[in-house]
């Protein structure tokens, strides 16, 4: 099966709801906001055009035992996504955290601005508070 073939597939297996009762897939049809996956770069596209650097803040969600939305400074450079508490941290290489987007599995809520990203060993929420892109 080819990766265009598993992609149609995986995508047509989200976007079904699993349980036939008439009451809550007419709740899953009328909610507005759902979950977009956005697919990944492992199928090695040739003639992908290598997109601007990005920097600037989002919300991280964070666990135990600091629960809660906290501010980091995320700069995205050649599908690297780097994070740390200011811009000034980033610089000197004093990171949170690195993630490589293009292996990563990404949905995204527009309305909420809203992003999951899932690597292998963490799932990062992240939310954008502002209008300005990242």
């Amino acid at each position: 099966m080819s990766s265009e073939e598993k992609s149609s597939t995986m995508s047509q297996k989200i976007s079904s709801p699993s349980h036939s009762n008439s009451s809550s897939s007419s709740k899953h049809d009328s909610r507005q906001d759902s979950w977009e996956i956005v697919e990944g770069l492992r199928g090695g596209h040739s003639n992908v055009q290598e997109p601007e650097k990005q920097a600037g803040f989002m919300l991280k969600k964070r666990k135990w035992p600091m629960k809660g939305w906290h501010k980091r400074y995320f700069y995205l450079d050649k599908g690297i996504l780097k994070y740390a508490k200011c811009a000034a941290d980033v610089e000197k290489g004093k990171l949170h955290g690195c993630i490589d987007v293009g292996l990563s599995v990404m949905a995204i809520k527009k309305k909420a601005k809203c992003i999951d990203l899932d690597t292998e060993e963490n799932i990062y929420h992240l939310k954008i508070k502002s209008q300005e892109p990242l």
